[in-house]
């Protein structure tokens, strides 16, 4: 029996065994993935301020970043987004930057945006807030993506109270409603 095994190694059976490990090209790109446990404010609360007042919107984000091809910083864009008096649904950019390439061993990076509340007239109403995050080379957010996979959004309801009159929040169901 013993012999029948010194056979086998010596036929080349055992290199099998102890073949090198396959070349990979690179870690998969990965979509950015949000925390939002760790967004401030927190994304599932209402939360009333005033015209003037500074608001800083915060979240974590991870991502694997490493790609053969294209840009593979992270691009964040906040919005305003918001319905005018006669129904028509309009986005303003308020702020973008990006982010270097990392991965999720890197562990998470934290996204800081400020925003001075009544800039464009949002002065007394329910307003939504909308960040994007996707990688540079995936188009420009919202309307210009290529890969809708590739994106985390995050929305922040804001009810600015500019009068005596309080606002009723139902009208945050349609952003900018007095």
């Amino acid at each position: 029996m013993s012999l029948f095994v010194l056979a086998l190694a010596g036929t080349g059976f055992s290199s099998c065994l102890l073949s090198s490990p396959a070349d990979y090209e690179g870690e998969e790109r990965i979509p950015p993935r949000l925390d939002l446990l760790s967004a401030y404010p927190e994304p599932y609360l209402f939360h009333e301020k005033s015209p003037g007042e500074q608001l800083e919107f915060k979240v974590k984000v991870q991502s694997n970043d490493t790609s053969a091809t294209g840009d593979a910083r992270l691009q964040v864009v906040l919005f305003l987004n918001f319905n005018n008096y006669q129904g028509d649904s309009d986005q303003i950019l308020l702020d973008s930057t990006s982010i270097d390439p990392a991965t999720f061993e890197d562990g998470p990076r934290e996204i800081r945006m400020t925003y001075t509340l009544g800039t464009y007239n949002e002065n007394d109403g329910c307003y939504q807030y909308t960040l994007f995050v996707t990688h540079w080379d995936n188009g420009y957010p919202p309307a210009d993506i290529d890969d809708p996979e590739d994106v985390a959004i995050v929305s922040w309801w804001i009810n600015v109270e500019g009068d005596d009159e309080p606002n009723d929040v139902r009208d945050c169901l349609t952003s900018g409603a007095q």
